[in-house]
């Protein structure tokens, strides 16, 4: 998939999560906490970046860094990331972490369920004790 139809699906994907979100916790979602996580849902791609930096890789929107080196780091793309933001969220009652919770949460599981990779491939520390092994994506 291209890499600008993949972004809009998870744009889309957000907006139906918060869609859904704001019918049932009315008072819940304003314009800004949208905003917020929408940024999140795209901006946790950033960690993409330092993969490609470690790998030295030839192109960047391709992908073909991570087959170049073999390992998958992306440090943003973890489920212990986003439930220490959600937890973090509603200990703190703090609305804005809770929506770049949302965000990332919804960017994974899409990553997840578009790539087939198995969910415990985005644990961080699945990955720290495979030495960041591309093959932990399998």
């Amino acid at each position: 998939m291209l890499l600008f139809s993949h972004e809009l699906l998870h744009v889309f994907l957000y907006c139906f999560a918060v869609y859904t979100v704001s019918r049932t916790k009315r008072g819940l979602v304003t314009k800004k906490l949208f905003f917020v996580g929408l940024a999140a849902t795209l901006l946790i791609d950033t960690d993409h970046f330092l993969d490609f930096f470690i790998a030295g890789g030839s192109d960047f929107f391709s992908g073909s860094y991570f087959a170049e080196s073999g390992r998958i780091i992306v440090l943003l793309h973890s489920w212990e990331f986003v439930a220490i933001l959600g937890g973090v969220s509603l200990l703190r009652k703090n609305r804005i972490l809770l929506f770049v919770a949302l965000g990332f949460f919804i960017h994974i599981l899409m990553d997840a369920a578009y790539y087939r990779f198995p969910l415990g491939s985005y644990l961080l520390v699945n990955r720290i004790l495979h030495n960041f092994a591309i093959s932990v994506f399998n």
